[in-house]
């Protein structure tokens, strides 16, 4: 599968861009950044196409896929032009900033037959498909609590994440990995919130927030945390009945 790129950040330097040129079976032929020399760097370290504009990158017929790593706020917006494109899409978390959007996303990849993909590597790591399979064969509905908190320290005033406009904030960039548990490890969705806090900084980004809500079709009552600005901190426990 050829597979073209749409912004590449840091993440997409250190561990996406990597990961393609190991895998036998996706090739990088493409790369689309505004960095006129970080783009050239990664054309050359890669020897792939270089593209000026996101246009001529989807108007190649060459190209399966397009990985997107553009800001948040831009996610939706290059999701829709790929999908239009006919080329299948996993793009970083948070795949939109709205429901709506994501909606739409879905519906346009379903009606074209192609794959829409929310870039959550965690769902593909061994500890996770334990947790899973240990959780089956318990059955959901001795689970009484679920709890997940996914905190990071303080980053540099530059980071994305403190850009409201880019769609930065600690729910789109890390409370979203508490919140798709739900959805991988219980098949499930939230049927009532119960309790909420958003803590906001002078230019109204969330910096942390807290959530507690039961599911629709389990007794499960989860409690999730999240935040930016604290000790580094990635867990979840649940808790069955004896």
């Amino acid at each position: 599968m050829k597979i073209g790129c749409i912004g590449v950040g840091k993440h997409a330097l250190n561990n996406i861009l990597p990961a393609i040129n190991e895998l036998n079976i996706l090739e990088l032929r493409g790369i689309y950044c505004r960095n006129t020399k970080k783009r050239n760097s990664i054309a050359k370290e890669y020897k792939c196409p270089k593209f000026t504009t996101i246009k001529s990158l989807l108007d190649n017929d060459e190209l399966d896929a397009i990985y997107i790593s553009s800001p948040p706020s831009l996610h939706f917006k290059h999701s829709l032009q790929a999908l239009m494109s006919k080329k299948h899409v996993l793009v970083e978390k948070p795949i939109c900033l709205k429901m709506s959007q994501a909606i739409q996303l879905i519906h346009l990849a379903k009606k074209n037959n192609l794959v829409l993909m929310e870039a959550f590597m965690y769902r593909f790591h061994k500890q996770f498909k334990s947790l899973k399979k240990i959780i089956n064969q318990n059955g959901l509905s001795s689970i009484r609590t679920t709890k997940s908190v996914f905190g990071i320290p303080k980053l540099d005033k530059s980071n994305i994440r403190y850009k409201k406009k880019l769609g930065g904030g600690s729910l789109n960039d890390l409370g979203v990995y508490p919140l798709s548990l739900i959805n991988y490890l219980f098949a499930d969705e939230i049927n009532r919130v119960e309790a909420i806090t958003i803590s906001r900084n002078k230019n109204k980004v969330d910096l942390s927030g807290k959530v507690r809500a039961s599911l629709k079709e389990n007794r499960n009552q989860v409690e999730f945390e999240w935040f930016i600005g604290g000790q580094y901190k990635n867990m979840i426990k649940i808790v069955y009945d004896n």
